[in-house]
């Protein structure tokens, strides 16, 4: 999607198809990166950004994980010794969505290049299986 939207190669990491941590750490010169957020449910994703978080870096998970997933595996002597902060947000006020309904209901082709599929109801097992393939951006589920 990146590459659609013009954003140069050398600007984004890949990771299918590079190691994002010896990237990060080749573009820092092994300093690691100052602030991160992670905004995808996975756990090998924010295993990763406490790996290359920098000193007095700051790791923000803007997405939690499935219910029954296994739980991240933290070096605790990575945050105490670089002094990494580790928060987490969550969520939206039914204000904040009503807003965004809204503005989504004024122009949606502003976001249809990121509706990468769409199912009716009755196909929500293969809904939620594209999702899982991650090979999706946003899926949507029409009732």
């Amino acid at each position: 999607m990146a590459k659609q939207l013009g954003v140069p190669a050398d600007v984004f990491i890949c990771s299918e198809q590079e190691d994002p941590i010896k990237r990060i750490l080749e573009e820092t010169e092994s300093k690691g990166a100052q602030i991160i957020m992670v905004a995808c449910s996975s756990r090998e994703a924010q295993e990763q950004a406490i790996n290359i978080v920098a000193r007095r870096g700051r790791i923000n998970f803007f997405a939690g994980l499935p219910p029954n997933s296994e739980p991240i595996k933290i070096n605790s002597n990575y945050i105490h010794y670089k002094e990494v902060s580790i928060v987490g947000s969550h969520g939206s006020t039914p204000y904040q969505h009503k807003v965004a309904l809204q503005l989504l209901s004024r122009d949606m082709r502003r976001i249809e290049r990121y509706l990468t599929h769409e199912f009716p109801l009755e196909n929500l097992i293969e809904a939620f299986q594209a999702m899982e393939k991650r090979d999706s951006i946003k899926v949507i589920i029409r009732p």
